[in-house]
């Protein structure tokens, strides 16, 4: 058995806490682990326009200091549902909206090894053009394109998208691209 014991808060800031928490292994021995918490629910979407077309958006990301492709995201407010969350990220990031939401997983883990944080992944069917779009005061987006199915598995294995949670929500969403590419090709 392993057996989680006290925790110090090392860093607090906005809604993020660094953890050094402590845990007995099966061998007895006490180690000690940084780990990432906080009251943050992401979320990410997979949208697909009514001509089978994935939106991706080019983000900035401070962590990586580059511009990645990604699936459109962003973090659910207190008083969201998960699906809410989705569907006021979507329009707020892309200017497009869905009123066909499917979950493709819930409460996935971004690195289990340091982190306590989950999100929930959607499909986004049948998207169409919303709102103008009211993007986050430190958000920068260079481009929001939309890719045909071929274009977006090039782009898995070409090494375009780098981004983990992007690669993950295109292979949770596969058989709903795959699935549209063949039925609106008739």
């Amino acid at each position: 058995m392993i057996k989680q014991l006290e925790s110090e808060i090392i860093y607090s800031d906005w809604k993020l806490v660094i953890l050094l928490q402590k845990f007995v292994i099966p061998t007895n021995k006490t180690i000690s682990r940084l780990i990432i918490d906080g009251n943050v629910h992401p979320i990410l979407i997979l949208p697909i326009i009514v001509d089978n077309k994935i939106i991706l958006q080019k983000q900035y990301r401070y962590a990586a200091n580059k511009w990645l492709w990604e699936v459109p995201g962003g973090l659910r407010e207190d008083n969201e549902t998960s699906l809410e969350g989705a569907k006021r990220e979507l329009c707020e990031e892309t200017g497009y909206m869905s009123d066909n939401f499917i979950k493709l997983g819930e409460q996935l883990w971004f690195d289990p090894a340091l982190e306590r944080i989950s999100c929930d992944a959607y499909v986004a069917l049948d998207c169409y053009k919303g709102n103008q779009v009211n993007r986050d005061f430190d958000e920068f987006v260079s481009s929001v394109q939309l890719f045909s199915s071929d274009e977006i598995f090039t782009m898995v294995d070409d090494g375009s998208i780098v981004d983990f949670k992007t690669l993950a929500t295109i292979l949770l969403g596969r058989k709903y691209i795959e699935k549209y590419s063949y039925k609106r090709s008739f």
